[in-house]
């Protein structure tokens, strides 16, 4: 997808609200490292744009392909991207620990500065369902990337989205 093209179909929106975990510590990266955006308004559904779904509680992702999309550098040292260009990778190895979810591709794209917060997405076997797995944190090196794990959060993700 490219940015620089401008398109009718286009929805551009601005936060409302920003609801960070309470337990989240800035010089702590990756500890309750989630966030939930409010836009000022909704973005309609169309052909192009859709909801996806939250994992179960302790739901896991072995055995499944997975994908990630940022808006990041497209190489490690480079310059940040200019947002313009979409950027994905797919990755298929994984470590899981109850709250972060560890690729383990040594030939898969890295995320870089700029992808935090990105969605890792996986798609159910046997269905044309995605889900939101995980949430990009940080790279460890050149072939690590940590992510958030959905799952362990589904709880405050619901008590947050009650909340008036």
């Amino acid at each position: 997808y490219d940015m620089s093209i401008e398109e009718p179909l286009r929805k551009k929106r601005t936060s409302a609200k920003i609801i960070t975990h309470d337990g989240y510590q800035k010089h702590q990266v990756s500890i309750n490292d989630i966030a939930l955006v409010k836009l000022t308004k909704p973005i309609p559904y169309s052909s192009y744009v859709r909801s996806i779904c939250l994992p179960q509680s302790g739901d896991n992702i072995e055995g499944k392909a997975c994908y990630f999309a940022g808006w990041g550098r497209t190489v490690r040292k480079s310059a940040l991207s200019s947002g313009k260009e979409l950027m994905y990778a797919s990755y298929e190895k994984f470590k899981e620990t109850s709250n972060m979810i560890y690729t383990l591709d040594k030939n898969a794209a890295s995320i870089a500065k700029g992808d935090s917060g990105g969605p890792l997405m996986c798609i159910r076997p046997g269905e044309k369902t995605w889900v939101q797995h995980g949430v990009a944190s940080v790279s460890i090196g050149d072939l690590t990337n940590v992510f958030t794990r959905v799952s362990a959060f589904t709880s405050w993700i619901t008590y947050k989205l009650e909340e008036k």
